[in-house]
């Protein structure tokens, strides 16, 4: 990770590999395959728990209520500031209305 931030200053990523699964589903299809709920989940996001470097998941759709997506954006270390400014500035950009209610 380190070189690649030699030569890109973010890197914007999904941070889900499907649309946002109902949160009782036992598994969840990725590219055709079953797979498990919680791996397929986080198989985007592990990376940069090990790497440890500064992470900002932002949604970017809404699909429809409870259903949307979402990007990460991902800075080198010791930018954490500069990771959060820009995801700040995204989301000023994209001027999402999203409703956080829980519904039943």
């Amino acid at each position: 990770m380190q070189e690649l931030f030699t030569r890109i200053d973010f890197l914007i990523v999904p941070t889900l590999p499907v649309l946002t699964p109902r949160v009782d589903a036992p598994s969840v299809v990725v590219g055709g395959v079953e797979r498990d709920f919680t791996l397929a989940l986080v198989r985007y996001t592990a990376l940069f728990d090990h790497t440890g470097n500064p992470v900002v998941s932002l949604p970017v759709t809404v699909l429809s209520p409870g259903i949307g997506t979402s990007v990460q954006i991902v800075g080198p270390y010791h930018r954490d500031a500069d990771v959060v400014a820009l995801a700040a500035r995204l989301e000023r950009m994209l001027d999402l209305s999203i409703d956080f209610s829980i519904r039943t």
